[in-house]
């Protein structure tokens, strides 16, 4: 996600991105009145791991590229943990 804020005061608010990233594939997606909704299954009492992050225009990511390449690169990241080996 990447959007202008809202500048109803004419006042440049920047952009915010949000983000989730889902390191297993979801079964499902929805769109639901305006929302993104993955449908998954869960077994009771497992761990159910995700990452969620946001930025902002004014405070460090510029732009929509900028933040789109950031998630890809942590989604890299989740799926290649780093292994360290010791001999």
């Amino acid at each position: 996600y990447w959007e202008p804020q809202n500048n109803d005061n004419n006042v440049n608010n920047g952009n915010m991105g949000i983000a989730v990233i889902m390191p297993k594939k979801m079964q499902t997606y929805l769109q639901v009145e305006g929302h993104l909704l993955a449908i998954d299954t869960y077994v009771s009492g497992e761990p159910y791991v995700y990452y969620m992050g946001s930025a902002w225009s004014k405070g460090g990511v510029a732009t929509a590229a900028d933040w789109f390449k950031i998630i890809d690169e942590e989604s890299m990241k989740i799926q290649n943990p780093l292994q360290v080996i010791l001999k």
